[in-house]
């Protein structure tokens, strides 16, 4: 008879081990890499030519691979939990393993000795809600610069003098400016501020893409024609303009209510043949905001702005306005200009928006003054990485790049004074909480979640530094559960020392982090503990 199975069927003693057995192979390259001063694990990856130094969890273990099918198959699962927790948090990943890999094993424990794991689930689940609204409860929002630049000493590395220089970005740019990452081996690192224009606009048709991974376009020091009349091939004025610019070997941005089709069929003939770089954006004049975006831009680029017909016909590449360079998406432009007279024009301009924001008493005028004085100001920075090698290099921009996700994280949920050690602070509430609201099987999955909570701070406790900054009177030798829960909750002995490490070191974690792991967490966790076999 023909068997329709995919593989090999392995049954659910088997199961287990397996899943055992590729947890803790995670676990002991999280614990190695967990913490402040946590070591680095080196990466040779196929896929890139270059070797790569990191201790971040979620690429150590999208890299980590073992000629075990079975543990392969449990890291596989593991993955994309890691990928969720780096995309919306950029880290927290170790800290969510710590705690989910001690819910599992030991849920494990339970599960062989025939008890209910439906129940079990349920004990975990309702635990972590309850202690989502308790960490809930201890999270504050950043109130005061004091604070912002407290949690950017928290998450931003020391290195040649990278905390400072985001703050000083953030003071020039503001907290929603962007902030781009450049590499430049050799070097120190170094800030370079950009102001520019920003337009609620974007490209007409994707034919004009210069990065179609990205869907974007971006052009270094482009020619800028604005013009309110309809673009046309009538009279070949177009034609002749581009065929003076294909000897400039610049890249040409045309900005106008409409365009007929020939005339767009013609750039975009241009640009896909490789004759010369173009892109349209189009901007419809419905209101009057609309022709103050075509006078602003005009401003920003030094570009005369074509009105009439006979404008068209007296055109010449001195009308022209110019950009130090143009970022354009589907929806946005954005327009950076260096040059010393636009700049005089756009600071005299940027004061006129703002005084007629200041006296207007429409509440329609007043929003739309706001958006157009804000585009009007957009700030960009470029944080040029420096170092000696590459391999210097691209692992300080890594710890760059998740540390500016963590604070964007910080700014719209929310921080945590104390960081991960809440999660041994709440232990005791936690435990009195479900003793009045769980049994039987639920209270197992409790006290699961309760000691996996424990972890975090064991790893940490663990480490010379916060031995030594933190509970100096507590042993290497502690081992059990119970002795650090005992020291930890024990308020009377540890309490100062809590606090002074809360205030003292800014230990801050972003509470959008804390919430993605225990959710995370929950979801594993009841997955995997239901599992019972593994067909490969």
């Amino acid at each position: 008879m023909k068997s329709y199975l995919a593989g090999k069927v392995i049954q659910f003693n088997e199961v287990q081990n397996h899943l055992i057995d590729g947890i803790k192979l995670i676990y002991r390259l999280i614990n190695e890499t967990y913490g402040p001063i946590g070591k680095n694990i080196l990466i040779d990856s196929t896929k890139t030519t270059n070797l790569e130094l990191c201790n971040k969890g979620s690429r150590v273990v999208s890299q980590l691979k073992t000629r075990d099918k079975n543990k392969n198959l449990v890291i596989l699962l593991l993955q994309d939990s890691f990928q969720k927790i780096n995309n919306v948090s950029g880290d927290g990943s170790k800290t969510f393993f710590l705690i989910t890999s001690s819910v599992i094993l030991n849920g494990f424990k339970h599960i062989a000795n025939r008890v209910d794991t439906s129940q079990i689930n349920i004990g975990i689940q309702q635990t972590l809600d309850y202690s989502l609204i308790l960490l809930s409860e201890k999270a504050e929002p950043i109130q005061n610069k004091d604070v912002w630049y407290k949690t950017i000493s928290q998450f931003m590395p020391n290195e040649d003098n990278i905390n400072s220089m985001i703050k000083q970005i953030f003071e020039n740019i503001g907290k929603a400016g962007r902030i781009k990452l450049d590499l430049t081996p050799g070097y120190r690192t170094s800030v370079e501020i950009e102001h520019g224009l920003q337009i609620n606009r974007g490209y007409f048709s994707p034919y004009f893409v210069t990065d179609s991974n990205k869907m974007l376009i971006e052009f270094q020091n482009p020619y800028i024609l604005i013009s309110k009349q309809k673009i046309s091939l009538e009279e070949s004025q177009l034609v002749r303009i581009l065929e003076l610019l294909i000897h400039t070997k610049r890249p040409l941005i045309i900005f106008s209510p409409e365009i007929e089709e020939e005339a767009l069929s013609t750039l975009i003939l241009n640009k896909i043949n490789g004759i010369i770089d173009l892109a349209y954006v189009k901007i419809p004049i419905l209101f009057g905001s609309d022709r103050n975006t075509l006078e602003d831009l005009s401003v920003y680029t030094g570009a005369k702005i074509i009105s009439n017909y006979t404008q068209w016909k007296l055109f010449t590449l001195n009308n022209l306005g110019e950009a130090k360079r143009v970022l354009i998406t589907k929806t946005k432009t954005a327009i950076w200009s260096d040059n010393p007279i636009n700049n005089k024009l756009i600071n005299e301009r940027s004061k006129f928006i703002k005084n007629q924001l200041i006296s207007t008493n429409s509440i329609y005028e007043n929003e739309k003054l706001e958006d157009r004085y804000k585009n009007f100001n957009t700030s960009n920075a470029i944080l040029k990485i420096g170092g000696v090698t590459d391999l210097e290099t691209e692992e300080l921009k890594s710890r760059v790049e998740n540390g500016l996700v963590q604070l964007k994280g910080c700014l719209y949920d929310g921080i945590l004074p104390g960081g991960v050690i809440n999660y041994a602070l709440i232990n005791e509430e936690v435990e009195n909480w479900s003793r009045a609201n769980l049994y039987g099987e639920g209270l197992i999955g409790s006290k699961l979640v309760i000691n996996s909570f424990l972890k975090p701070f064991q790893a940490l406790l663990n480490q010379e530094r916060l031995r030594k900054g933190l509970f100096s009177n507590v042993s290497s030798d502690d081992k059990s559960n119970e002795i650090y829960r005992q020291k930890i909750i024990d308020y009377q002995s540890v309490k100062k020392s809590i606090n002074e490490f809360i205030t003292e070191k800014n230990n801050i974690e972003s509470f959008k982090n804390i919430k993605i792991q225990i959710q995370t967490t929950s979801s594993l966790s009841q997955s995997i503990l239901s599992i019972g076999h593994f067909i490969i």
